[in-house]
């Protein structure tokens, strides 16, 4: 009786460590995301979307992005626009032994907000990874 009571014991702490090295490890994967997108939206997205509008009205042009968002972005093309642009290569966080996260499923979605600068957004993240 007090053996199987250990091994129900441990058997419970193994689930409950590999559960949270597991959500752990998601975790600073959703931070890392989260990073990435900021930087992609702050840094490329807007100010290539001003640029692409500069004889329009641009808070009319906002304005219709805040009611609709921009199309969601995947993590494939923040991951390449990070790889290629700024030559870090951040899949690791995304992809090893422990987990993997689906970079076409897995995206961000931007919304911008008045008064439109290119700090002014919103973002929905959502992140679809699977235990290995």
């Amino acid at each position: 009786m007090l053996t199987l009571v250990i091994v129900a014991v441990v058997a419970g702490g193994v689930y409950l460590l590999a559960n949270l090295f597991f959500s752990h490890s998601t975790a600073k994967s959703e931070k890392i995301f989260s990073d990435l997108s900021r930087d992609y939206y702050e840094n490329f997205l807007y100010p290539n979307f001003v640029k692409e509008h500069a004889d329009d009205n641009l808070d009319e042009v906002f304005s219709e992005y805040e009611k609709k968002s921009f199309e969601p972005v995947k993590l494939r093309q923040i991951l390449n626009y990070n790889t290629y642009d700024k030559k870090i290569d951040y899949r690791e966080y995304f992809q090893n032994e422990k987990f993997k996260c689906n970079t076409n499923t897995s995206s961000v979605e931007f919304t911008p907000v008045a008064p439109y600068g290119k700090n002014d957004y919103k973002m929905t993240v959502v992140l679809n990874c699977e235990e290995n």
